[in-house]
């Protein structure tokens, strides 16, 4: 199916059939420069799309190759390939601390992972205790499959072999918090946290100090490790912050998306297809 999506919003335009080696061609009578183009199809039960195209000054284009899998409930598990932490007092009256996580997740296997049932999640993460306020962010993955399960936050959503997906989370800590714990209930590629503020430190067997990030005249400790094999939780002494600090954690995401994005288009450069203007 192509689609066209403009500032006004979404329409399909056609639909076709591959021939035998998965290949299509769309024909369109006029182009609309100020929209988007991309197609998508169903397998399974599960909906894929292709990235976005805008034909301007082109009279074809190649679209990226449209993957789809067989789906399932089992699997090897979804492999947390990133997590990182950003820890910053925020400017509330109470001075609670505002967290950012950011993970990048990975299915190994050969088919889609769906859920069993509302009770069994695709992939969870186990978040401190003592969140509060958790708010899923815009991601690979809808926030409307995420949900707060106990401590963890879970995903419902399918999760696709192939390219590394990102979530993003946020949540508040008390302002009277002094030590936290980070649960490792999963095996962890890498874990990067940044704390705000000096005096901050990190115990926990294979994470260690790496230097300081200045994001927005702020100063954040950074600590690493990884991998990371399932175990005691990671520690974190959090100092005592100066007054008169301001909000920063949506400079930090956008950091850490820049970040977490590098790269992760590599694994879409096979093509195949056409989107053909007459």
């Amino acid at each position: 199916m192509l689609h066209r999506v403009t500032v006004q919003g979404g329409a399909p335009l056609d639909s076709t059939r591959t021939d035998g080696s998965g290949r299509y061609r769309f024909r369109l009578a006029s182009v609309d420069t100020t929209a988007v183009y991309l197609v998508s199809t169903e397998w399974d039960g599960v909906g894929y799309f292709s990235a976005p195209v805008r034909l301007i000054g082109r009279p074809v284009d190649t679209l990226e190759a449209l993957v789809v899998y067989d789906t399932s409930s089992v699997g090897p598990p979804i492999r947390l390939i990133r997590r990182l932490i950003t820890i910053v007092r925020g400017q509330t009256a109470d001075g609670a601390f505002d967290v950012l996580e950011a993970w990048s997740i990975e299915n190994p296997g050969r088919t889609a992972r769906v859920t069993q049932d509302t009770a069994r999640p695709v992939w969870a993460v186990t978040l401190p205790a003592t969140a509060l306020q958790l708010r899923i962010g815009e991601g690979d993955i809808s926030p409307d499959a995420v949900r707060r399960r106990g401590d963890a936050a879970a995903v419902f959503g399918t999760i696709a072999p192939g390219a590394i997906r990102q979530l993003t989370a946020t949540y508040v800590l008390p302002a009277d918090s002094r030590v936290i714990e980070i649960p490792l209930t999963q095996w962890t590629g890498q874990l990067d946290l940044l704390v705000e503020g000096a005096g901050a430190s990190v115990s926990a067997a294979g994470v260690e100090a790496v230097g300081t990030e200045v994001i927005e005249g702020r100063t954040l400790q950074r600590f690493v490790g990884g991998p990371l094999e399932p175990g005691p939780a990671v520690i974190v002494a959090l100092p005592r912050a100066p007054p008169g600090t301001r909000v920063v954690v949506p400079v930090i995401v956008g950091v850490l998306t820049l970040a977490l994005g590098a790269g992760m288009w590599i694994a879409l450069h096979p093509r195949a297809g056409s989107v053909r203007p007459t």
